[in-house]
């Protein structure tokens, strides 16, 4: 082996190295399940459950609802974005999102974490992945619900397993499944958001009872496949070496 594929080689043991000392170091000192060095893949950090599985409830937060109002500007709602304190439900609301409704001056927005196990079976080969959401839209003052959006708005959930769809239902009992994409990593997705209900990520079976928990496993594949990315990268360097 020549002087030069030997410090490539070097080089490519040293940034494997690397990546390993720095994932270990998040995943057992910050105690966040949070990958660095490669943003392919989104490990949120610890889920909050509203009803943890056994192996959590020592250490589960539990997750709060969110309140706020979007005021009306010259008869056109604001452009508005609702996060719940978790980070784990995304309402980003277009201005014009609400029609004008009489002399109402807001819309109050009402989110509530809910454990999915209250509210109606998934649809078959899926299974509850989290918290379920119900996002509530009422008038004000009035009161009056709101039973639809003017203008089409986008919910992002994060779940703590593999999430694999986005889940909505107008009474909590049964589900209708809409068109998914994946927002970020493995565990966060998102669709367009067109009235309130409820909202739950649903995953594969296997996905949600295979784990240990809150995406460890998704953590050490992740860390698995950067480690690969970083040596194929290391010996395509080495190839390039031998060749010039």
């Amino acid at each position: 082996m020549t002087a030069t594929s030997t410090r490539a080689w070097r080089v490519g043991a040293a940034l494997v190295a690397a990546y390993l000392a720095a994932g270990v170091a998040t995943l057992g000192w910050s105690g966040h399940r949070l990958l660095p060095l490669f943003e392919g893949v989104s490990i949120p950090t610890a889920y909050q459950w509203v009803h943890p599985p056994p192996q959590f409830k020592g250490s589960n937060t539990e997750p709060h609802p969110l309140a706020f109002d979007v005021s009306f500007t010259n008869g056109k709602s604001e452009r508005g974005t609702a996060t719940t304190p978790d980070g784990q439900f995304i309402a980003n609301l277009p201005a014009g999102a609400f029609a004008p409704h009489g002399t109402d001056t807001a819309v109050h927005v009402d989110i509530t974490p809910i454990d999915p196990a209250t509210l109606g079976k998934v649809p078959p080969g899926l299974a509850a992945d989290g918290n379920a959401y119900r996002l509530q839209l009422t008038y004000k003052p009035s009161g009056a619900p709101v039973a639809s959006l003017a203008v089409a708005a986008n919910v992002v959930m994060a779940s703590p397993f593999s999430a694999h769809v986005l889940l909505h239902s107008d009474t909590g009992k049964g589900w209708t499944q809409l068109p998914t994409q994946q927002v970020s990593g493995l565990s966060t997705v998102g669709a367009t958001l067109t009235q309130p209900g409820w909202y739950l990520v649903g995953a594969f079976p296997s996905a949600v009872g295979g784990s240990s928990g809150g995406g460890s496993s998704t953590a050490f594949i992740a860390v698995l496949a950067g480690v690969a990315a970083l040596v194929l990268a290391a010996i395509a360097f080495v190839v390039a070496a031998r060749r010039r």
